[in-house]
């Protein structure tokens, strides 16, 4: 067991480079500027592919430069129409409103950024939610996959549209951070067998993806947010790390009472979460100095299992190291006394993690410092909001499953499955490996919606033998 060096140089707590569990989104950002990217994912998709594939298009400002590319592909073509020939690049290409290329193929998608009302504070946020994403949930499997999509599909047009783009080869930078602690791989397996079965048809991919990457996504943050805060409050009790607990959803349209499982143990159960977000990172910041041979890093379960005095001994080392660099910060760290104190006297690590965390938490929420963690923990939830969430004024905000997403699960189970159709109650079983639960009556709901678009089928007297297939 190895200690590094603490390196703990940022006095606002919002600068971390061991403890890489949540988006490195800036303190600086602000998640009002952004809800037109987080409504559209664009920022998000466009990033998570440009890292993904190791791609970067030379358009890359959100409208792409119709007359370099049109006349690009109009060099390699012989017409005597040209001006014909432009007028419908352009008006296949291009939206006639935004003037954004229009998404034809895989590679397209590594054209979409930020939307013109963003804020330059904003664009390493975005793009770091992407690039999270891509780090969590695309191995190299998927990343072949992707790359192949829809090759031999691309007519004559949109292949010389596609040379124009001049998209270089962009190799992940050595600098470059990858995600340290991966949790809940139920959820990234299930995400790898989707975009497999999503990228069987280009245009199904292109179609989708957003909708996929942004069910993944809030689920893993909400996850791993929920699972650290029960972890720390196990605390000191011996603790295992848990299964995925998914979360209620409502389905779009659907009324609901304060009596509902949807409402008791959906968003408004596990939204305080959030809170405790940004003293994860940060507690983990420290405690991640702690090098065990064949981990990468470390969690709260991992110290708390230990029960060996070197592991005891490690961490008030990783905690004196942080009580005195905190004594000279410019900006005061009250307590340092009481730190010091606690950690002496912890009789097992996870004792000693409790004492850590409690004061970190503290000058976090508790001094100047509150505006940075209540801005990081409002960001992820504007991630959310208005596509996943929605206000539903006395109730609050509630998660919300649009019914095109509904059937987007349904499309994936079933080709999951590798039949044509699957049992209805199979069909719960897929949507929970995905987070998400229904209750009762949201089952019910969900059964009309399915039967509405004909794919529910009923193959006994009885009605007990309901089956689903693929809506598309």
């Amino acid at each position: 067991m190895e200690i590094a060096t603490l390196q703990y140089e940022n006095k606002s707590f919002n600068l971390t480079k061991h403890a890489h569990i949540l988006p490195a989104v800036g303190t600086g950002s602000s998640s009002k500027h952004a809800k037109s990217d987080f409504l559209s994912l664009e920022p998000i998709v466009g990033a998570t592919f440009r890292h993904a594939l190791e791609q970067q298009p030379k358009w890359a400002d959100r409208i792409a430069d119709e007359n370099q590319l049109i006349e690009k592909v109009l060099s390699g073509v012989s017409t005597e129409c040209a001006t014909d020939f432009k007028s419908v690049l352009r008006d296949s290409y291009f939206d006639s409103g935004s003037g954004s290329l229009r998404r034809f193929c895989t590679q397209s998608l590594l054209c979409l950024t930020h939307s013109p009302n963003s804020t330059k504070k904003n664009f390493k946020s975005l793009d770091a939610m992407g690039v999270f994403f891509s780090e969590v949930f695309i191995g190299d499997n998927e990343r072949k996959i992707l790359e192949s999509v829809g090759q031999g599909e691309l007519h004559m047009l949109d292949r010389e549209m596609r040379l124009a783009f001049e998209v270089d080869p962009r190799p992940h930078p050595s600098s470059s951070v990858p995600v340290k602690r991966y949790f809940e791989a139920n959820l990234i397996s299930s995400f790898r067998t989707d975009i497999e079965s999503l990228s069987r048809n280009s245009a199904t991919l292109l179609a989708h993806v957003d909708d996929l990457i942004r069910l993944y996504l809030f689920n893993y943050i909400t996850e791993v947010s929920r699972y650290l805060t029960t972890s720390m409050r196990s605390l000191p009790r011996e603790i295992e790390e848990g299964d995925l607990r998914g979360m209620y959803y409502l389905l779009e349209g659907e009324r609901a009472s304060s009596s509902r499982m949807a409402v008791t143990n959906g968003w408004g159960s596990i939204k305080d979460v959030f809170s405790d977000a940004f003293s994860h990172i940060n507690c983990l910041e420290v405690l991640n100095h702690i090098q065990v041979k064949d981990k990468e890093a470390l969690d709260y379960v991992d110290i708390a299992s230990d029960n060996s005095p070197a592991m005891l001994t490690a961490v008030k080392k990783v905690a004196r190291d942080f009580a005195a660099t905190a004594e000279n910060w410019s900006g005061s760290f009250s307590h340092r006394e009481e730190l010091l104190s606690g950690i002496e006297n912890a009789k097992t690590s996870a004792e000693a993690v409790v004492e850590l965390w409690k004061w970190i938490d503290f000058q976090i929420k508790n001094t100047g410092r509150d505006r940075i963690w209540k801005g990081f923990g409002k960001w992820f939830e504007t991630f959310a909001h208005g596509s996943l969430l929605q206000n539903r004024r006395r109730a609050g905000y509630l998660a919300v499953l649009p019914m095109r997403n509904l059937y987007l699960l349904v499309f994936l189970a079933v080709k999951a499955s590798g039949e044509k159709r699957i049992r209805l109650k199979e069909f719960w079983a897929a949507l929970e490996l995905r987070g998400v639960l229904f209750d009762e009556t949201t089952r019910r709901v969900a059964v009309q919606g399915l039967e509405s678009i004909g794919v529910l089928e009923t193959r006994s007297d009885s009605g007990d033998a309901q089956y689903v297939r693929s809506p598309f």
